[in-house]
């Protein structure tokens, strides 16, 4: 790059800009004209907190654990990673791990509907393990995953052996090569006789003690520790059957707050209920429902009004809800309406009555956030997904296919938001591909396949889908530099070199020499591409640095070695810091260059 000699000193805030998405990974890959099992399609996908270990659940009861293999291969603290000189096209990798059967499938079909992996403390388990919860249509079951050596038995002893006089001068024991480890899943609790319908959820606590399973007429609530007793905490099956109108399509726990969970209905509607208000939580503390637009109403309104997924935000303030057509963002501050909605299948609405006649119009799709809450993403038709940008003042819409090319059907101009003002309150309503039936390049969609299954990395901008029978996983690891950056922290870099330089010869004090221009971007990148891919650009902080350094190089004033090397290694952080990096203050750590 070359550099310049011109520092912006402000630059507007804004939503951060697109991600740029790449294929990254593929278990199960299709050949063409391969016939898929019922059996093998998945069914479920779900990442840990941590983001090292995903799993994965099909509908003939298989759990398949995969783990995170680029950190360990490479060390995972921050230092030893931003110390090491691999390519910056690293990216997040898994492999295979193990895979266990969950439940048999019987005549009625069973599916593995969610999997919730954590890792335990060692102090709680035998050994370091991984352990997983799932379900079946009508019981759920917990697994632990171990690992461990076999045990093998060697003899140095036969009749054949003989000694040399004087005995054996020098003993040399075997050395150990390598060391595979065996993991074996073995089923720790069944959890039954306390669902009469299919469970559609299950959902793990913020305690680590307790966790839900959820039917469409009842929430029970259970203890790890005791698989022979639930506590029935919701419960909506009226005294007769045929006064029935609503049923229960998703329940998750808030992420942080234990006596708090939200639940969707059939009509639409998000329940929030507080486990210390009663033990049988009849009634709740927030309802969002978004009001009926007069005159809209029709037979198909109720059926695509149906939540098929609801997600918390990692933080708790957002619920992210998935209907058959829209995807909505809720504030739990505002039970108002949704803060925004994300038309999805818009352009089916003049098909209705033909999805409604081939059973389309009751899939469920799932929904899911970015870690930092920036960004929503859910599955569509001709295993095509959707991702958009959910912060302020953002455009982005993003469709991506399950395929190694997944940029092939990418919609090539995606629609502004329009806003539109309700109850004295913005929303923001974004629209994706609205054409009939065909997607921006006139490809035909395909009902037949379609993404349902979806999950976001938590910590990074890595997404995990599943299409049939494949798992995919994407990855974006940066987007384009912003020009006025580039040209920042080059002139930082190169100025900072300079006076570093003069400053060490003026005192005759011999400082460590600073990394090269293109050692600095190596650094930085190495440094964003395998820790900080996730966390947001805060642009304000960034200029106010680049300010204030900025006027001491002009100025010369307070410039000694210690400025001058923080000027050269502040290049450095730039380059981090727009991909995603952080700054404390004017002073920081890196890779021991500079203290």
């Amino acid at each position: 790059m070359n550099g310049g000699d011109e520092v912006v000193a402000a630059a507007p805030g804004g939503p951060p800009p697109p991600l740029e998405w790449k294929f990254s990974q593929v278990f199960g890959e299709r050949t063409a004209g391969e016939e898929v099992q019922e059996v093998d399609i998945i069914s479920a996908i779900e990442f840990d907190k941590s983001g090292d270990h995903l799993a994965t659940g099909d509908r003939g009861g298989r759990v398949v654990l995969f783990e995170r293999t680029d950190l360990k291969d490479h060390g995972g603290s921050r230092r030893d990673l931003e110390r090491m000189d691999y390519p910056t096209s690293r990216h997040p990798e898994f492999r295979y791990k193990t895979e266990f059967q969950s439940h048999e499938p019987e005549v009625q079909e069973k599916k593995v509907k969610k999997i919730s992996e954590m890792n335990v403390d060692p102090s709680k388990a035998v050994g370091n393990g991984s352990f997983a919860s799932s379900s079946n249509l009508s019981s759920p079951k917990t697994y632990l995953a171990n690992g461990g050596c076999p045990d093998r038995s060697f003899s140095c002893l036969s009749n054949d052996v003989s000694f040399p006089p004087g005995g054996i001068p020098l003993l040399r024991l075997p050395q150990v090569t390598s060391h595979e480890t065996s993991l074996v899943a073995r089923c720790r609790r069944v959890y039954a006789h306390a669902h009469d319908y299919h469970i559609n959820s299950i959902s793990n606590n913020s305690d680590g003690e307790t966790f839900i399973s959820a039917d469409d007429l009842r929430i029970n609530l259970w203890n790890l520790e005791i698989s022979n007793q639930s506590f029935n905490i919701v419960d909506v099956k009226p005294a007769n059957m045929e006064d029935l109108t609503e049923v229960i399509t998703s329940a998750e726990f808030h992420p942080t707050h234990c006596n708090t969970l939200a639940y969707s209905s059939s009509k639409g509607s998000i329940r929030l209920i507080d486990l210390r208000q009663s033990a049988l939580c009849d009634s709740h503390a927030k309802l969002f429902e978004e009001p009926e637009v007069p005159g809209a109403r029709s037979f198909f309104t109720e059926i695509i009004a149906s939540i098929s997924d609801i997600k918390f935000g990692k933080e708790g303030r957002y619920i992210l809800s998935r209907d058959y057509m829209t995807l909505k963002l809720w504030d739990i501050n505002m039970d108002s309406g949704p803060v925004q909605t994300f038309q999805v299948h818009e352009y089916l609405r003049p098909k209705l009555c033909d999805l409604y006649e081939n059973d389309s119009i009751f899939d469920k799709f799932e929904c899911c956030l970015s870690g930092d809450g920036s960004r929503v993403a859910t599955g569509s038709y001709s295993n095509l997904f959707h991702v958009f940008g959910s912060a302020t003042g953002s455009t982005e819409t993003t469709t991506l296919e399950a395929s190694k090319n997944p940029m092939r059907r990418q919609v090539q101009t995606p629609s502004r938001p329009s806003r539109s003002l309700s109850s004295s309150i913005t929303r923001v309503v974004r629209r994706g591909a609205e054409s009939p039936g065909v997607d921006a390049n006139g490809n035909c969609y395909d009902f037949t396949t379609k993404l349902l299954h979806l999950a976001w990395h938590p910590n990074e901008n890595s997404i995990a889908c599943a299409a049939a029978n494949s798992l995919y996983m994407f990855v974006s690891m940066a987007s384009k530099f912003p020009p006025k950056l580039v040209q920042a922290s080059n002139f930082l870099v190169k100025n900072g070199r300079t006076y570093y330089k003069q400053m060490v010869e003026q005192n005759k004090h011999h400082v460590q020499e600073p990394p090269t221009i293109e050692k600095c971007q190596t650094l930085a990148k190495q440094l964003f591409y395998t820790r900080l891919a996730s966390i947001p650009v805060r642009y304000e902080a960034f200029w106010k640095e680049v300010g204030y350094l900025k006027n001491a190089i002009k100025s010369k004033e307070e410039m000694n070695v210690e400025n001058a090397g923080l000027v050269a290694l502040f290049g450095v952080e730039c380059f981090a810091w727009f991909c995603g990096g952080e700054i404390i203050g004017r002073g920081f750590t890196f890779t021991g260059y500079y203290v």
